[in-house]
């Protein structure tokens, strides 16, 4: 997956519309009809930002859930992986 930046050239965080635009272009400019997968990297946190069901809907079909350790708690983690899969 693509990193996206914003016209300011900063990093900005994938949406379900961006992997949506990605499934597109690669639906149109592929020349095999075998499967492919569209991965995302990011950070759900049950929060509405990051609706893992509506990247699915737009063609994500890989979550990988990223986070960097000085930003969250360890506790918050471990109730995040004992909580399983956000879809």
């Amino acid at each position: 997956m693509p990193i996206f930046v914003d016209d300011a050239g900063e990093f900005t965080p994938p949406t379900p519309e961006l992997i949506g635009e990605v499934a597109r272009y690669v639906g149109r400019h592929r020349t095999s009809d075998g499967p492919y997968d569209i991965t995302v990297a990011a950070m759900a946190h049950g929060t509405a930002a990051h609706d893992v069901a509506a990247f699915a809907a737009a063609g994500a079909t890989w979550w990988l859930e990223q986070w960097h350790p000085d930003d969250v708690a360890h506790d918050t983690w471990l109730d995040r992986v004992r909580n399983g899969p956000p879809v």
